[in-house]
């Protein structure tokens, strides 16, 4: 009776393995990245809401710097969490590496207009995988008050 396996056998049963890992391995990675930008798109989306909800309570004026942190509290909790970063008046930026400071949106306004802009200098495939999820939903809230 045998009680050991072939040398052969045990090759079959690891070139099997490695298959399924080279099948599995990219599709699993590709959904960590989908499930990051997911959550990234609904921070920006959120953020958004908050900062055209201000514009709408001050009449059509904006001031970055001037957001009241206690009635926006999903734009409070990233600025807390350092993925919003408030730089002027008139500037704020959406990071996509908080770590890193990689800026993916700039919110930018003239004081009665909101503009939503792509860092193009910003090369990672995130940033470009929000960009085209904003652009397929059409994005924009209240019609030309924020433009992309």
């Amino acid at each position: 009776m045998r009680k050991s396996f072939t040398m052969m056998e045990l090759i079959f049963v690891i070139v099997i393995v490695g298959m399924l890992a080279a099948i599995a391995i990219p599709k699993l990675l590709a959904t960590r990245d989908d499930a990051k930008t997911s959550a990234l798109t609904t921070q920006i989306k959120a953020a958004t809401k908050e900062i055209i909800s201000y514009y709408t309570s001050q009449g059509g004026e904006v001031n970055f710097s001037k957001i009241p942190t206690t009635s926006q509290i999903v734009l409070n909790e990233l600025i807390n969490r350092g993925w919003v970063h408030i730089e002027s008046d008139t500037k704020a930026v959406f990071y996509s590496d908080r770590t890193n400071h990689k800026i993916c949106l700039t919110y930018k306004t003239n004081g009665s207009s909101i503009w939503l802009e792509h860092n193009t200098s910003n090369n990672s495939t995130l940033c470009d995988d929000i960009k085209k999820v904003i652009k397929e939903a059409n994005y924009s809230v209240l019609g030309s008050v924020v433009n992309f």
